[in-house]
């Protein structure tokens, strides 16, 4: 859907161009964003609720890590008490043995689960991450843009005379950098 919306935005200033500045195009461009800003809100609190999921198998695992360490811990010492294998211990010892493979098997079962979760948790704090930069980058673009909106609704042509400076400004500064560059021979490629 966030991808949809930001084509949708590259084909409004593609349709628009030399119209950018206009009542029409500022109020679309305008509520583009303001689409694409709650969709990627919406992505970003599912990746929110992603990552909980995560840390909370992360918390599951690691407990279930523990428990089958301690029965590991507490078999191996049964069979210390026990000591070598006799008549009389052999069964218990035999019985011993397989509880020992269970919890090692449990063990493995939980830090493969374990780490499965870590990188899930990675995973998902790299979308949380991402989107929050989305956002941040939204939420700017649109608060420019409601501003050009409102010079434009209250200008006489229904237009935004600070896009067109802000885009000489731009045009100016790269014809500066070119120039500089020019001066100096292109040493900043050597």
């Amino acid at each position: 859907q966030y991808s949809l919306l930001k084509s949708e935005l590259a084909k409004l200033k593609s349709e628009s161009a030399g119209s950018a500045n206009s009542l029409d195009f500022l109020q679309k461009k305008v509520d583009l964003l303001t689409q694409a800003q709650q969709k990627m809100t919406e992505k970003l609190n599912a990746s929110n609720d992603g990552l909980k999921n995560a840390q909370n198998q992360q918390d599951k695992y690691k407990q279930k890590v523990v428990d089958a360490q301690a029965k590991i811990e507490q078999v191996t010492r049964r069979q210390e008490e026990l000591g070598e294998v006799t008549e009389e211990t052999a069964e218990e010892h035999a019985r011993l043995a397989e509880e020992l493979k269970r919890y090692q098997e449990e063990l493995q079962t939980a830090q493969a689960g374990q780490q499965r979760a870590e990188e899930s948790i990675t995973q998902w704090q790299s979308r949380v991450n991402y989107a929050q930069v989305n956002l941040g980058r939204l939420s700017q673009e649109l608060e420019t843009n409601e501003g050009y909106l409102e010079e434009a609704r209250q200008s006489a042509d229904h237009t935004a005379t600070s896009i067109d400076e802000y885009g000489r400004r731009v045009r100016q500064a790269a014809n500066d950098s070119e120039q500089l560059g020019e001066s100096t021979g292109g040493a900043g490629g050597a």
